[in-house]
């Protein structure tokens, strides 16, 4: 497990509409680390976090201001919220 992995799913969720659909409706950390792991994927909660702010330490000045706010208020993607 690490949090090089919640990163790459992060940017892959980022970059992939497919995924992003995929994910639609799954808003709690546990269930979205639940199908990062199903599909190859493997990090903790705790990582996904982590991920989430190297994300955006790594991407922040090239997100639009809405794609932004969700990353920065706990979304992998603009309609993805996660609840920590």
């Amino acid at each position: 497990m690490s949090v090089k992995n919640a990163v790459k799913f992060i940017e892959d969720v980022y970059g992939d509409e497919e995924k992003r659909n995929e994910l639609v409706g799954i808003t709690k950390a546990n269930d979205i680390v639940d199908y990062a792991n199903e599909s190859g994927y493997d990090f903790t909660v705790d990582e996904l976090q982590e991920g989430q702010e190297q994300f955006m330490e790594a991407h922040g000045d090239e997100l639009s201001d809405d794609e932004l706010e969700a990353v920065a208020g706990g979304g992998v993607k603009v309609s993805v919220t996660i609840e920590f």
